[in-house]
Formats: structure tokens, C-alpha cells, sequence
């Protein structure tokens, strides 16, 4: 399982996480297509953190 974040750029701080975590991309989804409504930000982007898997060597 992967946790989201919804990231965008601003004129003030550059590139900002814009929203706390979420569990669903859905969730994530519909809160990157409000900031876009709003105007606020640019290149609003969703971003997952995964674990990656741990290989014996």
C-alpha cells in the first residue's frame, strides 16, 4: 500500500506539498483538481511514497 501527497509550485515557496497524506488516489485526485480550480498553484502533481520491496544480497 502507498501513501499520496498532492504537490504543486507556487510563487512564494517553489515546490510545496499541498496537502496531508491520503490513503486513495481518488482522494488524492479530487483535492489536486480543487487547488486547480482555485488558481492558486501550477503544476499540481500527485505523488506516491511506497516501500520498496527489501532484497536479501
Amino acid at each position: 500500500m502507498s501513501t499520496l501527497a498532492v504537490f504543486g509550485m507556487n510563487e512564494h515557496f517553489g515546490v510545496a506539498q499541498l496537502s496531508s497524506m491520503f490513503d486513495s488516489l481518488q482522494y488524492a485526485a479530487d483535492y489536486a483538481d480543487r487547488i486547480r480550480k482555485l488558481g492558486r498553484c501550477r503544476d499540481v502533481i500527485i505523488r506516491a511514497k511506497i516501500k520498496l520491496p527489501q532484497n536479501d544480497l
